[in-house]
């Protein structure tokens, strides 16, 4: 297990990589303050999957109207769709999820968070992200 923080409120832990035939599914865990989350973004290749465990998630997919998730409830973004969540509720937003493939997700996101961290805006520097 190893977890992350990006400094603008939301916390992430990569619990386990499960190995599959049709790809590796990466375990994880996430804890998101109120009013944040991540900004807009895809993942090309990537399947990813939150099940809300405590608090409320409000979650948008690009052209749609936003959504909400209670405790339960969970949001399924599909490869190459973006999107974006984030915590809509008063209490700490709790997750458990995946993504899948896993590739090379825990280096990408180990190294982001860390240049969020750097220029303390809630987001990543951009020639870190180029």
């Amino acid at each position: 297990m190893k977890t992350i923080e990006n400094g603008a409120g939301e916390e992430l832990t990569f619990i386990r990589v499960v190995y599959e035939r049709d790809g590796d599914r990466l375990l994880l865990e996430n804890r998101v303050q109120p009013g944040s989350g991540p900004p807009m973004h895809v993942h090309y290749c990537q399947e990813e999957v939150l099940t809300v465990i405590a608090g409320r998630m409000a979650y948008e997919v690009s052209g749609q109207e936003v959504r909400y998730a209670g405790p339960g409830e969970t949001a399924a973004f599909a490869p190459g769709v973006v999107h974006r969540f984030w915590n809509a509720g008063q209490d700490e937003l709790r997750c458990t999820g995946w993504v899948k493939p896993a590739n090379n997700l825990p280096f990408y996101l180990t190294a982001l968070f860390a240049s969020m961290r750097r220029t303390g805006k809630g987001r990543p520097d951009p020639f870190d992200i180029a």
